[in-house]
């Protein structure tokens, strides 16, 4: 674990690099000859010095790893250049091997510290900052130098053979001095890091509450499990050390001290266990197994203790399993309920009542059928729970009935507990709450298949009733009919009335059509001023004729609108299966024929489609 004063060190020392790293230009010993190599090189320094900006200036977190990020992206588009040149030149094998594996060797790294940055970033990129100086130095001196040598070399016309032995570029004496001791640096730092991280992450996400107290007293680290067990937070005992001593139980603080005392005089291979009591803010009385061992440093020097507390209440209250039990019942949303094998109450958890509005006495003892929105009788649920549960778990969606009267619709699981003969002991019935969940599903069901204004079906609803109706008619031998419904001069009437009123309007026609058609048939509001009607399972022609002729009537009657009278009506286009086509859309469009030919022959009329081709092909002229 990793100090504060440490962690301190590591930053000045790597604030260090840094200045040396921004110090550096890129002067001849980093330029290549490569114009797009070269300048990719440019930017790749631009963004450094923007992430060295950051640090300076202790940007928002955001910041760093929008830049880390856009830094991570052009170093894996400058290396694809690099080695779409390693490919298409005639390149030494080796130089070329290399070249590639330290690629993947910075993008390794480069995925290390990505692991880190969101918890880490002012670390990681500090590390970042300072592995790219050693780069620059290591890399570009040397095997982009010797890469564009033999590119340049390439392109000028000379063989592989010609060009064997003669590409070595030497990197200068600062960068030959100076790239080791980065690259100990750079690989210790991040080492240091990583450890620090994966031993906190450890510390932090472990059961029992873990402390580091120093030579001195001090408290260097503590365990976030600390205010489960104690009540207090970690920022209480780093502020306050003595309440370590103070918050065990009167009679056991001697036990305590002599624990310490043998700790001191044996430090070195101390390690020994203490079941001691504390007392929490709240006076609760808890129980702790309280061991503790020497900490050296990597010199083998003394550093401090560490202690490791696990809470044994529950063993002294001789009562283990309910507390775990208990635990677990407090911890999930999910609404748990035990009962016996003949399925009465033994008992159930917070969340229970929470959704039920059952209190625990209410209940226990009792069969659960009083949950479901239809009782059942005794016999029928155990032996219901029994047939479902005999292959396993047994889920569904069921309704249930609050305390209230209220139902509600539960995601339900049933499972049986068996002994070790397969008899079953228990039943596990655990469920929680989706009525808010299948609302949403059905309001987005209705907002995906309705229109808004009139309530009717919507263009996509209807097409996929239009392509159910022409498959039951296949099977069944029957004719359908198709209409397309039209306002004639609705613009003209809308600029008339107003937006508000054409609403009114268009909900009003919607009403009347559904009041011209059967149970079995379906209208749709398709357009602005289109519906459209599916007539099912017709077996006379004249069906047709007499509801398209009480749709124009009904159209023509006067619609009052907010006191004012309007006068609309209606053309009709109307398309049969078999007769006029047998598939959705030869239909739709045949249907759309006859609306226009309705609309030209002066509108306020219903047009059945017939053979049309010249009317197909005007429009298709037009």
């Amino acid at each position: 674990m990793v100090t504060t004063r440490q962690r301190r060190r590591q930053i000045q020392q790597i604030d260090c690099m840094i200045a040396y790293t921004t110090s550096i230009a890129l002067d001849e010993h980093y330029i290549t000859g490569l114009a797009d190599i070269d300048a990719q090189h440019l930017h790749l320094s631009g963004l450094v010095h923007q992430l060295h900006a950051h640090c300076t200036n202790c940007a928002p977190q955001e910041h760093l790893l929008h830049t880390l990020s856009e830094l991570k992206n052009y170093t894996a588009f400058h290396f694809k250049n690099e080695e779409e040149l390693l490919d298409n030149y005639a390149v030494n094998p080796v130089n070329k091997a290399l070249h590639i594996q330290a690629h993947r060797d910075f993008i390794d790294l480069f995925e290390r510290l990505c692991t880190m940055a969101d918890t880490h970033p002012e670390m990681v990129a500090a590390l970042l900052l300072a592995y790219c100086t050693q780069w620059r130095m290591d890399h570009m001196t040397t095997l982009d130098r010797i890469m564009a040598a033999e590119i340049l070399s390439s392109q000028s016309g000379e063989t592989p053979e010609s060009m064997a032995g003669m590409h070595h570029v030497q990197p200068n004496q600062r960068d030959n001095a100076v790239t080791p001791i980065y690259r100990y640096l750079n690989n210790h730092a991040l080492s240091l890091l990583e450890e620090n991280i994966r031993l906190r992450t450890i510390a932090d996400h472990a059961h029992s509450w873990e402390y580091w107290e120093g030579l001195q007293g001090e408290i260097i680290y503590m365990s976030p499990a600390c205010e489960r067990i104690t009540g207090y937070p970690p920022a209480k005992f780093m502020q306050d050390p003595d309440l370590l001593y103070r918050l065990v139980h009167p009679e056991d603080r001697a036990a305590l001290k002599a624990h310490q005392h043998d700790f001191r005089l044996t430090a070195d291979n101390y390690e020994n266990e203490l079941e001691i009591r504390i007392v929490r803010p709240d006076g609760d009385i808890r129980w702790i197994l309280h061991s503790c061992r020497a900490m050296h440093n990597a010199q083998g020097q003394l550093i401090g203790r560490h202690a490791s507390n696990l809470e044994n209440t529950a063993r002294h209250a001789g009562s283990d399993m309910m507390l775990l039990v208990a635990s677990v019942f407090d911890a999930v949303n999910e609404a748990v309920v035990l009962t016996d094998e003949d399925g009465r109450i033994i008992l159930a958890n917070a969340s229970f009542t929470k959704i039920t509005e059952y209190q625990p006495q209410e209940i226990v003892g009792q069969l659960p059928n009083f949950l479901a929105a239809r009782k059942k009788s005794p016999e029928a649920l155990l032996e219901s729970w029994q047939t479902r549960t005999g292959t396993g778990r047994w889920e569904a969606e069921t309704t249930y009935r609050r305390k209230n009267g209220e139902t509600y619709i539960a995601a339900t699981s049933i499972d049986c507990v068996r002994d070790e003969t397969g008899q079953i002991t228990n039943f596990l019935l655990v469920f929680s709450d989706i009525s808010d969940k299948k609302a949403s599903e059905r309001k987005l069901h209705y907002l995906a298949h309705y229109d808004q204004l009139t309530g009717l079906p919507n263009w996509v609803l209807f097409n996929d009733r239009l392509r159910q109706a022409l498959s039951s008619a296949k099977r069944s031998h029957q004719m359908i009919a198709l209409m397309f419904i039209d306002i004639d001069h609705f613009k003209t009437t809308k600029d008339q009335i107003g937006h508000e009123k054409s609403d009114l309007l268009v909900q009003e026609l919607a009403k009347r059509i559904l009041r011209c058609i059967r149970d079995s048939d379906t209208a749709a509001r398709i357009g602005n001023d289109e519906f459209s009607v599916l007539l099912n399972r017709i077996k006379e022609v004249t069906v047709i004729s007499n509801v398209a002729d009480q749709i124009l009537a009904s159209a023509k009657e006067p619609f009052t609108l907010k006191e004012e009278s309007i006068h609309i009506s209606v053309s009709i286009g109307i398309a049969v299966y078999p007769e006029h086509g047998v598939t959705a859309e030869e239909l739709m469009r045949h249907a759309d024929l006859a609306t226009y030919q309705a609309k030209q022959s002066g509108g306020f009329t219903a047009a059945l489609y017939s053979n049309m081709n010249d009317w197909e092909k005007q429009m298709t002229l037009w």
